[in-house]
């Protein structure tokens, strides 16, 4: 009798896990699709969906279909946790992916540790993060702004300008990042001064006063400008910019965190000669994954992937493979699974590190040069004085992690 009913469970239990490996791997996404950086969350999109395809052709994860469900937070943390309470609870998804603002990716650390659901952002900076509110069920797998800051004082520390100034987006990272980078340019450059009160701009999106802000930074006297801006607002700055004459060759510029869409929107009204550091530039690498993600999202989309296109990507991947790897969508063990994880990615070789969950890559940096063109001969201004950075170079300590993993 013992034995008959061993039996029957064994056959109940194997029943259910043929049942399960049926059963599509649901993703949710959380971007910014709609507003002024609307178009950075439907590349996102993209890029997602581009990973989704690839591993569904493939087989996908331990005989498991790949499916998404996408929300837009429209850069609103009050959409952002409605998108994530029904993501969760209506939709079932086994993981959120996304989260592109500095404002809405606290509530979503906090949520993620609430619902005990992996969390993987893919554009968020603020070190909060992977500092003082992480958690088991957080990651990230770009950088954050204290490893952007670093490499923006590694290239200001190149130029000949003494006195700094920033104009920056008024929000979480905008804040971090020019705290971090005065104090790691310093450290470099002694002699480096600063900018206090006007001529310092923070802006607000949507209602920045580029004219005088502009002006407030040509009176300050800098020589050197530390710009943090994205989306229509960098767009938006540099044409009024250059309407003002502001880069006349009279000062050194720093952009942090630049993205390829920004210099398609500007085409050949970019300015040459502007150190230009960005997470993911598509011609960095020769490597067999980023020829094939380049070229085929190029074909598919028209233009090269931004940073955007990669990190998204890059979570669809980093998820798949802790799935494939634990055997199981559970969500500890795939918690489990992508600490300390190594995976191949288009940029390079990822880590995700265990003592906090914040990637780890090298990152690139150039100067605006010569005009480029897509495949489908739409114009843009490239790279030129490529610099490899290596993660020794920028990577904090870890004697400086702010994170107690609970």
């Amino acid at each position: 009798m013992t034995r008959v009913v061993l039996t029957f469970m064994s056959v109940l239990l194997l029943a259910a896990t043929v049942v399960s490996a049926q059963q599509p791997l649901k993703l949710g996404f959380i971007f910014e699709m709609s507003g002024r950086i609307g178009f950075a969350g439907q590349i996102a999109k993209q890029g997602a969906q581009l990973a989704m395809d690839e591993i569904n052709k493939s087989g996908g994860v331990n005989g498991r279909q790949v499916t998404g469900v996408f929300e837009d937070s429209k850069h609103d943390p009050r959409d952002a946790v409605k998108a994530f309470t029904k993501l969760t609870e209506a939709d079932r998804v086994e993981v959120v992916i996304g989260v592109l603002s500095d404002e809405i990716a606290p509530q979503m650390v906090q949520l993620a540790k609430q619902h005990q659901i992996p969390l993987i952002i893919t554009g968020a900076q603020t070190q909060v993060v992977t500092g003082k509110q992480c958690n088991r069920y957080t990651f990230r797998i770009c950088p954050n702004s204290r490893q952007n800051s670093k490499i923006g004082a590694i290239l200001a520390a190149r130029t000949q300008a003494k006195l700094w100034t920033a104009i920056a987006s008024d929000h979480t990272a905008g804040r971090e990042l020019w705290t971090n980078f005065r104090t790691q340019l310093r450290e470099m450059r002694p002699d480096a001064s600063f900018v206090e009160g006007s001529g310092l701009e923070f802006v607000k999106s949507e209602s920045a006063d580029w004219e005088s802000s502009i002006h407030a930074v040509k009176k300050s006297g800098a020589q050197g400008v530390f710009i943090y801006l994205y989306g229509g607002d960098f767009i938006d700055f540099v044409k009024k910019g250059n309407s003002l004459g502001l880069f006349d060759g009279n000062r050194e510029f720093v952009a942090v965190m630049g993205s390829l869409a920004e210099l398609l929107g500007l085409g050949g009204s970019m300015p040459e000669g502007i150190w230009w550091s960005t997470p993911y530039w598509f011609q960095a690498s020769r490597s067999p994954i980023n020829t094939k993600f380049v070229e085929t999202y190029e074909a598919q989309y028209g233009v090269p992937p931004s940073w955007q296109a990669h990190f998204s990507y890059g979570g669809v991947k980093a998820f798949s493979e802790a799935v494939r790897k634990a055997g199981t969508s559970e969500a500890s063990a795939v918690v489990a699974a992508l600490e300390g994880m190594t995976i191949d990615l288009p940029v390079g070789k990822v880590v995700i590190r265990p003592q906090d969950h914040q990637a780890i890559m090298h990152a690139m940096a150039g100067q605006t040069a010569r005009m480029s063109v897509t495949q489908r001969k739409r114009s843009f201004r490239g790279l030129s004085s490529m610099i490899l950075l290596r993660t020794k170079e920028f990577v904090e300590p870890e004697a400086d992690i702010q994170c107690r993993l609970k």
